[in-house]
């Protein structure tokens, strides 16, 4: 367990019930789950430029605790990032934070708040992808 610290259950994207289980294993975009439904945070009123957590959170860090990964074939890659959207429904998609490399241990990225609902998305590729998750999360940084 790489959890070392209590971590605000309204900032979990990822649970870890899928990590326990088989793992994320489709080749392409797998949305971290969190209670059996797609792990998303509202971090605040946003408008454009003048969002409210702007000033308070310019920047926040995700974090993913990697199990394990598969390598069996050699040609597996995992990657994470996160979408945001105005709203919770991910209709339409506003902004994606640059994807970073997922390996077994801690995964940590600072990006920006670039709209009010967040979401963890997980980006496989290769022949057999399995990525096992014990958590996923946000932790604000202020200034």
């Amino acid at each position: 367990m790489f959890l070392e610290a209590a971590v605000d259950e309204e900032l979990v994207f990822d649970d870890g019930v899928v990590g326990a289980g088989a793992g994320y294993t489709s080749v392409g975009d797998n949305i971290a789950q969190k209670g059996g439904a797609d792990g998303e945070i509202d971090v605040g009123r946003y408008e454009g430029a003048a969002t409210q957590n702007k000033d308070r959170f310019p920047s926040i860090s995700v974090n993913v605790n990697v199990i394990s990964v598969d390598l069996t074939t050699t040609d597996e890659t995992y990657f994470a990032r996160i979408d945001w959207a105005p709203t919770s429904s991910f209709a339409a998609i506003s902004n994606a934070s640059p994807n970073f490399a997922l390996v077994p241990g801690q995964n940590f990225n600072t990006t920006k708040v670039l709209d009010r609902f967040a979401r963890l998305v997980y980006v496989l590729a290769g022949t057999t992808p399995i990525l096992k998750v014990e958590q996923g999360f946000l932790s604000f940084q202020t200034q």
